[in-house]
C-alpha cells in the first residue's frame, strides 16, 4: 500500500517496537508540521478553453500544462501579496497557476467541454474559522472569474459551467499530511530536510509497517518537484518487489 500521511498518524505505527517503532516514534514527536504557506485548489468545467489576449504577441500561449497568470507588478508580490492572504483571506490581486489538461487529454471532460484545475495561494487553517473559511472560498470564486476575463476576455460566468474549490481545510480533511493546508506537507526548515525528512527512520519512503510505503511531500523529494515522491516511492516499491522498471 502507497499513501500520502503525516509522520505523526497513528495508522502507520506497529504495536511495541517493530523495526524500531519506540526510536522513531520519539523522532515523530519533533516534526514540526506548520506551514506558513498553504493552498487552495478548484475545478472548473467550461465550454471553451481560455483565449488569452496575450497570444497576440505571444504565439502558442495558453496550452501549457502549468500556466500562471497575473498583475505585471513584483513589488507587490514580494510586500503585499502574502500579507493579504494572512490578514484578508486571499489577495486582492490574483496570481494563479492554470492548468487546461483536456487540450492534452480530451477524455477528462465530454467531448467539446473542458476542464481547468487552478492552484492559489492560501491562509494556513489556524488564521480563520470555519464560517470566514466559507466566506473566503466564495469570494475567491467570484474573484477568480472576474481578474481571470481582464487576460482571457472569454472566461466570464457565461463560460463556466460548475465549479468546485476546496480550500486549505478541505485539502487538509483529504489530504491529513498536508498540515495547515500546506503544500509541503510539513515544515521545510533545515533540520527536516534531505535525509532528516520526515525522520532519519521514514526518509526511504517506507513506513515501519510490511508493505506500507510513503509518497508524500514529507519525504526528501519535497514540495518543489512534482509527482517526485510518488516516482521515487515506485521505484522504492518495484526494488523491494523485484518488479521491471520501464
Amino acid at each position: 500500500m502507497a499513501a500520502t500521511t503525516a509522520p505523526s498518524s497513528p495508522a502507520i505505527w506497529p504495536v511495541g517496537d517493530v523495526g524500531g517503532g519506540v526510536r522513531a516514534r520519539r523522532s515523530t514527536g519533533r516534526w514540526r508540521g506548520h506551514c506558513q504557506r498553504a493552498c487552495g485548489w478548484l475545478n472548473i468545467a467550461i465550454h471553451e478553453p481560455p483565449a488569452y489576449s496575450a497570444a497576440a504577441d505571444n504565439p502558442g500561449l495558453g496550452p501549457q500544462p502549468r500556466l500562471y497568470w497575473g498583475p505585471k507588478d513584483p513589488d507587490h508580490y514580494a510586500t503585499r501579496y502574502e500579507a493579504e492572504i494572512y490578514l484578508d483571506g486571499l489577495s486582492r490581486r490574483t496570481f494563479a497557476l492554470t492548468s487546461c489538461d483536456t487540450l492534452w487529454d480530451p477524455s477528462r471532460a465530454p467531448e467539446g467541454k473542458h476542464v481547468i484545475g487552478v492552484e492559489e495561494f492560501g491562509a494556513p487553517i489556524r488564521l480563520f474559522d470555519k464560517n470566514q473559511w466559507r466566506d473566503i472560498e466564495k469570494r475567491f470564486n467570484r474573484q477568480l472569474i472576474e481578474h481571470w476575463s481582464h487576460y482571457a476576455p472569454n472566461m466570464t460566468p457565461d463560460n463556466v459551467i460548475a465549479m468546485r474549490s476546496y480550500g486549505p481545510p478541505d485539502i487538509f480533511n483529504g489530504h491529513p499530511d498536508m498540515m495547515e493546508g500546506g503544500y509541503s506537507a510539513g515544515s521545510t526548515i533545515a533540520w527536516q530536510q534531505g535525509r532528516y525528512r520526515p525522520i532519519p527512520e521514514l526518509s526511504g519512503y517506507k513506513m515501519l509497517l510490511d508493505n506500507v510505503y510513503n509518497c508524500s511531500s514529507n519525504m526528501y523529494s519535497g514540495s518543489g518537484i512534482g509527482r517526485g515522491s510518488s516516482v521515487n516511492c515506485w521505484n522504492t516499491i518495484a526494488a523491494d518487489l523485484a518488479l521491471a522498471v520501464n
